[in-house]
C-alpha cells in the first residue's frame, strides 16, 4: 500500500524501489512482484524486467505462472531458444496460462515464423476462455502473423470478428484495433467507417490521459479519422503535460512522435520524416512490448505507405510487401554505427534463417522469401515474391541510391542441398549458436 500511495503521487521511482526492498524480504510475494514486472513492461524497460524475475524465480520453484512471467521476459531480451520451450513448459502444466501464450506468439513473430504461428496459436489461445479483453490482444498477435503473411482481407475479417462489435471501453482493445486498422490501411484495405467507430471511442479518452502508449493511439484513432479539432486538442494538452513532466520521453518522443503521425495521416510525408526521424531510436521509450513498440510503431509512419497503396495477390505471384523508400544504411547524420548491437542482431537473423527448411529436392524456398520479406518489411526495404511453381519462390528488392554510383547486387540462392542428419551432430536446421558459431545447412551466395 506504500509502494501504491507513492506511485499515485507521482514518485514512482521511490514506489520501485521500495517494491524492490520487499521482494528482498518478500521474493515469493507474486503480486508485488507482478506490479514491477507491469512497471518495466510499460516503460519499454526489458532488462530490468529480465532481472526481475531471475532474482525472485528461486523461490517460487517451479511455478507455472512464474514460468510463463520469467519466459516472457527471455523473449524481450532476444533469447528466443530459451523463452520458447520455457513457456511451452508452462503452457503444459496450465493450458490457459495467457502470458505463455503471449510468450509464443511474441518469439514466433519476432523470429519470422508467421506461417508456424498461423497453425500453432488458434490451439494456444482456444484453451483461454476464462480471459477478457487479452484474448482480443492474442488474437490480435494472430492478426499481425496472418498480415505478415499477405492474407490482407483475411486480417479484416478477423478485425471485424474480433473488434467490429464489442464497445472499446478498455485501453488494450483501443491500442490493438488502432493499431491494427492502421496496418490494415498501409495494406490498402481502408474502410472509414472503421474509423469513424474508432475515432468515436478514441474521443472518450481525451478527458482521461493515461500511459504514454495508449495516449499515442488515442491521437492516431482521432487524426486517422479525420477528427482534427479532437486530435489538436489532445496534442494540445500532451504538450503541456510535457512543459511539467519530469520524464523527458513526453516532451522529446511522444510530442513529435504524435506531430508525426498527424502529419502522416494528412499525407505530409515529409513532414512526417522529418518530425518522426530523429526520435525513432527512442520510440522504445514509450513502452509495451516489441512487436508492439520497436517492430510496429514505427512501420506506422514510413512513407510512402499511403492509404489504397497495398497490392492484391495474385495466383501465381505472392503480394509485395508495401514499404516506404528505405532509410539510409549507414544511419542518419553522423550518428555512430553501434557495432556490437548490429552484430547481435545479424546473429540472430543468420539463426532464423537457419532455422528455415529450404532443402532441394523438392525447393520449397517461398518459405525462405517469406522470412526474407519480413526481414527487409522491417527496415523499411519493399520487396515482391514471384513464385516459378507453387512453392518456388524468388525474392527481388531494390534500395534506391542518388545515382552517383553504379549499382551492387546482392545475389544468393535460397534452397540448399539435402543434409542427411545421420553426418550431423547438431539439427542442420536448429539455427544452433554454440562456441561463438552459428551452426546449419545454410543456402551460399
Amino acid at each position: 500500500m506504500e509502494a501504491l500511495a507513492l506511485w499515485v503521487g507521482g514518485r514512482a521511482p521511490d514506489a520501485v524501489r521500495l517494491i524492490k526492498e520487499s521482494l528482498v524480504e518478500h521474493p515469493r510475494d507474486m503480486v508485488l512482484m507482478q506490479r514491477l514486472y507491469y512497471i518495466y513492461f510499460w516503460q519499454g524497460r526489458s532488462a530490468e524486467m529480465l532481472e526481475l524475475t531471475q532474482s525472485v524465480r528461486h523461490a517460487l520453484g517451479g511455478d507455472g505462472f512464474m514460468l510463463g512471467y520469467h519466459a516472457f521476459a527471455l523473449e524481450e531480451n532476444r533469447r528466443f531458444d530459451e523463452a520458447l520451450p520455457l513457456a511451452e513448459r508452462a503452457i503444459a502444466m496450465n493450458p490457459r496460462d495467457a502470458w505463455a501464450v503471449h510468450t509464443v506468439a511474441h518469439v514466433l513473430y519476432e523470429r519470422g515464423e508467421n506461417a508456424r504461428g498461423v497453425d500453432l496459436l488458434p490451439l494456444r489461445i482456444d484453451p483461454c476462455d476464462h480471459l477478457g479483453y487479452f484474448k482480443n490482444h492474442l488474437l490480435w498477435h494472430l492478426a499481425l502473423m496472418h498480415l505478415a503473411e499477405g492474407r490482407y482481407d483475411h486480417v479484416g475479417r478477423l478485425f471485424e470478428s474480433v473488434f467490429g462489435d464489442i464497445p472499446i471501453t478498455v485501453g488494450s482493445d483501443l491500442q490493438d484495433s488502432v493499431a491494427l486498422a492502421w496496418r490494415l490501411d498501409l495494406y490498402g484495405r481502408p474502410d472509414p467507417q472503421r474509423w469513424k467507430r474508432l475515432g468515436a471511442a478514441a474521443r472518450s479518452w481525451l478527458e482521461m490521459p493515461l500511459l504514454l502508449f495508449h495516449d499515442l493511439h488515442v491521437g492516431m484513432a482521432l487524426a486517422a479519422a479525420g477528427d482534427w479539432s479532437a486530435a489538436e486538442t489532445q496534442l494540445d494538452r500532451l504538450r503541456e503535460r510535457g512543459k511539467k513532466s519530469r520524464h523527458p520521453t513526453l516532451p522529446e518522443v511522444v510530442v513529435p512522435l504524435m506531430e508525426g503521425l498527424h502529419a502522416f495521416a494528412r499525407e505530409d510525408y515529409h513532414d512526417a520524416v522529418a518530425k518522426i526521424a530523429p526520435i525513432d531510436e527512442r520510440i522504445i521509450e514509450v513502452g509495451a512490448a516489441t512487436p508492439s513498440a520497436r517492430s510496429s510503431t514505427t512501420r506506422y509512419w514510413r512513407p510512402p505507405c499511403a492509404r489504397g497503396g497495398g497490392a492484391r495477390p495474385t495466383a501465381s505471384r505472392a503480394a509485395p510487401r508495401q514499404a516506404p523508400e528505405s532509410r539510409p544504411a549507414l544511419g542518419r547524420g553522423a550518428r555512430v554505427m553501434d557495432w556490437p548491437k548490429i552484430g547481435e542482431e545479424a546473429v540472430e537473423l543468420t539463426r532464423g534463417y537457419l532455422r528455415v527448411n529450404t532443402t532441394n529436392p523438392p525447393g520449397g524456398e517461398t518459405a525462405g522469401t517469406r522470412f526474407l520479406a519480413q526481414v527487409l518489411d522491417g527496415a523499411g526495404v519493399a520487396s515482391e515474391t514471384a513464385e516459378s511453381a507453387p512453392g518456388r519462390g524468388n525474392l527481388v528488392a531494390r534500395v534506391r541510391g542518388d545515382g552517383s554510383l553504379g549499382g551492387i547486387v546482392l545475389h544468393h540462392h535460397i534452397d540448399v542441398v539435402y543434409a542427411d542428419e545421420r553426418y550431423w551432430t547438431v539439427d542442420p536446421f536448429g539455427g544452433l549458436l554454440r562456441d561463438g558459431y552459428c551452426t546449419g545447412a545454410a543456402p551460399s551466395t
